[in-house]
């Protein structure tokens, strides 16, 4: 019987080490691409405005700028590259009390295996508790910078108009 109990307990802890390393893997995907795409469409915005601009002061095409809505939708992109480092960064400490959790599961299948049965997931669960948390956060803050890009888009139309 205790044979049993100990076969069990290593399995669960085999499969708690195998979900800590796919969430130390899915923290490294979420920074490299949520970085690179969020900061690219609205860091790639400000630089295409500029761009835009001055080709077409370059090709003599006159344009009327209203230049509080130009730096309106500056500002916008501004918003929405700080709301992108924050996602990421919430990304990162979400993915972070994950693994925390995983690693306290470990602890304790090992604790069980040493001491007898421990059913005390406390620090688990807290960990899953402030991960969800920093994930929420996340995406908020992912949706905040898109809006700040679609506003900085339509503001940066409506001071760029043909005269």
């Amino acid at each position: 019987m205790e044979e049993n109990r100990f076969k069990v307990t290593e399995l669960r802890r085999a499969s708690a080490q195998a979900e800590f390393m796919e969430r130390v893997r899915t923290q490294t995907v979420l920074a490299e691409k949520l970085l690179a795409a969020l900061l690219l469409v609205n860091g790639g915005a400000m630089v295409g405005l500029f761009t835009f601009i001055g080709n077409m002061q370059k090709r003599g095409i006159s344009l009327r700028l209203d230049t509080a809505m130009l730096w309106w939708s500056f500002w916008g992109f501004v918003v929405g590259l700080v709301a992108t480092l924050a996602a990421f960064a919430m990304a990162f400490l979400s993915q972070h009390h994950f693994s925390l959790s995983c690693q306290y599961e470990i602890m304790r299948y090992d604790r069980e295996v040493l001491n007898g049965a421990s059913k005390d997931n406390a620090a688990e669960r807290a960990e899953v508790v402030a991960g969800g948390k920093f994930y929420a956060a996340g995406i908020i803050l992912t949706f905040g910078s898109i809006i700040a890009f679609l506003l900085g888009c339509g503001l940066a139309l409506a001071g760029v108009l043909p005269a």
